[in-house]
């Protein structure tokens, strides 16, 4: 008895592995090909090279098209998946696929018309909509002509009370939409008519509030209620910075910075603002720019020609003499000599020097000379290079696990 329970959880435990399991997937496109299919992490081919095009991975599926024109949606071995359409496309703007799988549902186009199916290729909404924006939180938005819908996840559909001409993404639980006047205004996730349509235009809730521009052009914010928090007194706005609890506001004097309260953030001299990110917003002084908190003091001085936002923690900066990379202490990382820094990612950056790319840690280590004619950034512990003009692939520690032998080399996949 003791022998078959040891064999039984251990049976348990390799279904449990296996049902967690991870697979790294790499979208290549052979040399004289101009088809796509996915190699793992060493190289070996896993979904053969005869898809024109193909969506990144999304919930373990991605959508692809054959030689032929046809739209399939395939899972982590290239099997597809079984949907009750003889043919179908995926929604895309400028030939640039957008759907696919979220919260475990994705919208399809049947004949023209938009539809929702799930992971196991189950209708959930029919073919009937003109359109069906992305899917929040497990619902969307759905019309049919100048209809619209609330579109559960369930399958469940509810009319909204109100002619709309269109309706927006949700965020925070509520969504603009436009009423029939042309004006805007806000409902909720129960598709209630929350906020009327008086506003000119209207942004996004975030922490409770968003700009609303009124029809004599001035712009204040407005809580969920649709009260003004701050009086509608100024030219334009953008949302509030969730971290700093500052936005950007333009009056007759230019950009400046306003909290909840209306109180003004301004730093003396500053001719120009950028908006906050990770808790620091780029200023201009003179002809120079550097870094400022949410109280108002230069946190990095402003010394350099050229600056871009933070990510992840640094920030790329350009001098007369070239481009570096500093934290957000104003620690120079990467000296500003050099003709390009890419984003960090993985703690891990790319350098240009005399026209060719390599890579460097944050804390200055040096994982490859530049000797690569083009990289792309490190993607779940791997970046794809190009040398010469065949790409391959490189680990954190700089050793090239895939040689060069592909046209092209996307990002690593992780494909749960």
């Amino acid at each position: 008895m003791r022998h078959f329970r040891s064999i039984f959880t251990l049976a348990l435990s390799i279904i449990a592995i296996n049902s967690f399991a991870q697979s790294k997937l790499i979208p290549f496109k052979p040399v004289k090909s101009s088809f796509w299919g996915f190699v793992d992490e060493k190289g070996a081919i896993v979904i053969p090279a005869v898809y024109s095009k193909f969506q990144d991975f999304s919930e373990g599926y991605a959508s692809v098209m054959d030689a032929k024109g046809k739209y399939m949606i395939i899972d982590a071995s290239g099997a597809p998946l079984s949907v009750p359409f003889e043919k179908f496309e995926i929604p895309s703007i400028a030939g640039i696929n957008l759907d696919r799988f979220k919260d475990g549902l994705m919208n399809v186009i049947v004949s023209k018309k938009f539809a929702t199916i799930n992971k196991q290729g189950k209708i959930v909404h029919e073919a009937i909509y003109d359109k069906i924006s992305e899917y929040s939180n497990g619902f969307a938005i759905g019309n049919i002509g100048e209809v619209f819908y609330l579109l559960n996840a369930d399958g469940s559909k509810k009319q909204l009370t109100e002619p709309m001409m269109e309706v927006r993404d949700f965020k925070e639980g509520f969504a603009p939409y436009r009423a029939k006047n042309g004006q805007f205004g806000f409902i909720d996730s129960k598709g209630e008519i929350v906020i009327k349509a008086t506003f000119e235009s209207v942004g996004y809730f975030v922490d409770g509030a968003a700009w609303a521009k009124t029809m004599e052009k001035t712009v204040g914010f407005i809580d969920t209620k649709g009260t003004w928090i701050i009086q509608p007194s100024y030219l334009a706005a953008k949302e509030f910075d969730k971290e700093t609890g500052y936005a950007l506001v333009k009056n007759v004097a230019g950009w400046q910075f306003i909290n909840k309260k209306n109180e003004l953030l301004s730093v003396s001299g500053v001719s120009t603002y950028g908006e906050f990110n990770e808790g620091l917003a780029y200023a201009r002084l003179g002809e120079k720019v550097g870094f400022i908190n949410n109280k108002g003091a230069w946190v990095i001085d402003a010394k350099y020609v050229k600056v871009e936002n933070f990510k992840n923690g640094f920030a790329n900066v350009k001098t007369e003499a070239g481009w570096g990379l500093i934290d957000k202490t104003g620690k120079v990382i990467l000296e500003t000599s050099y003709q390009g820094v890419s984003d960090v990612h993985e703690s891990i950056f790319a350098y240009k020097q005399n026209g060719f790319w390599g890579f460097m840690t944050t804390d200055g280590k040096i994982i490859t000379d530049a000797k690569f004619s083009a990289i792309r950034d490190f993607s779940n512990g791997y970046a794809a290079v190009r040398i010469g003009e065949l790409w391959g692939l490189i680990d954190a520690s700089g050793k090239l696990v895939i040689n060069a032998q592909f046209d092209r080399l996307q990002d690593v996949l992780i494909v749960k």
